[in-house]
């Protein structure tokens, strides 16, 4: 299994205490030819929380992107 990870966008809150980090995930497999076939792409959105001077995930959510544009980037 391959990954790639693109439009990668981080918010921080005024406080600095919280973080968003929203990105797009496209996973692939080699298959039995050595060819390597992409399968579903992904939507990711991690919310961090800064607690005793470490980040930690407080929330994650994950979609398949259906965006026209999110696919156009892919295929370029």
């Amino acid at each position: 299994m391959q990954s790639d990870c693109f439009n990668e966008h981080i918010t921080i809150n005024e406080g600095q205490d919280i973080a968003v980090l929203t990105y797009n995930l496209q996973n692939y497999f080699i298959d039995s030819h050595g060819v390597r076939q992409a399968v579903p792409l992904w939507n990711c959105t991690e919310v961090y929380r800064l607690e005793n001077d470490k980040w930690n995930i407080f929330h994650n959510h994950w979609s398949f992107a259906r965006h026209p544009s999110v696919i156009q980037n892919l295929s370029a």
